[in-house]
């Protein structure tokens, strides 16, 4: 199925056998009362949105041709369990706004200048949520400086797999989003510097590559069984961990 602007909707008793979805503008609303299952799903300048859960059990892909937006908009839940792929030329974003909640299952890669954008679209508000879930794999690889943005609302991100920062430069979690670890968080043997600008407890593995940083402004704490490893390479070349507030390693 193609979708190329104006606005589809599939109500209640909406009878759906759709292999996949490729939508290069308008937006797609499932309201059907209940769970709809998509074999892929593309985007490129469109929105998607509604009650009802969607599974996207394939390729998710986020694409544009110039400096278009998509945005998952109102949406009760989205799940991909596939490869997805969210890559962005110019300032453009993937909106994550109205109480949308979305979990991958799969491997997740956010490249080019891509950025998610919590609490940006057509509300600008509610608790949007990612989840990144156990053994599922998050590739941070843009050149946008703050590839976890937020605008409004409250922005929740929950990391109980990997998430992987792999290009040099200096990102940031904006204020605004939470940011939970319970599993991995690798920052590359690279020039990278992350900053999280609030308290944080590692509950997971927190790996700092050699030449990388991770700045904390606030607390930082290694809970019981937690894992820190901070990489040397050489006397000049090792990983930094640095907060603001006190340290519990």
């Amino acid at each position: 199925m193609t979708l190329s602007g104006g606005t589809l909707t599939f109500g209640a008793g909406s009878a759906l056998a759709v292999p996949g979805v490729t939508m290069t503008g308008g937006t797609l609303v499932f309201d059907t009362g209940s769970a709809v299952t998509l074999a892929s799903l593309s985007m490129s300048g469109a929105t998607l949105s509604g009650t009802s859960s969607v599974t996207v059990t394939g390729a998710f892909a986020v694409t544009n041709t110039s400096n278009q937006s998509s945005e998952l908009a109102a949406l009760a839940s989205l799940t991909t369990q596939g490869t997805s792929t969210v890559n962005l030329a110019g300032n453009a974003y993937l909106g994550i706004d109205g109480g949308t909640s979305w979990t991958n299952q799969g491997t997740l890669t956010v490249q080019g200048s891509a950025r998610l954008y919590f609490g940006y679209g057509s509300s600008y508000n509610g608790t949007n949520t990612f989840t990144n879930a156990a053994g599922a794999v998050l590739n941070l690889s843009t050149t946008y400086s703050n590839p976890l943005d937020h605008y409004g609302g409250i922005g929740v991100i929950v990391n109980a797999g990997t998430i992987n920062l792999t290009a040099a430069g200096t990102y940031t979690i904006t204020n605004g989003n939470s940011f939970s670890n319970t599993g991995t968080l690798s920052l590359a043997d690279a020039a990278i510097t992350l900053a999280y600008n609030a308290n944080f407890t590692n509950q997971g593995t927190l790996d700092i590559g050699a030449g990388a940083k991770f700045n904390v402004g606030g607390t930082f704490a290694n809970a019981a069984g937690a894992t820190l490893r901070i990489d040397l390479n050489n006397a000049t070349t090792y990983g930094v961990l640095a907060a603001t507030g006190a340290s519990t390693p």
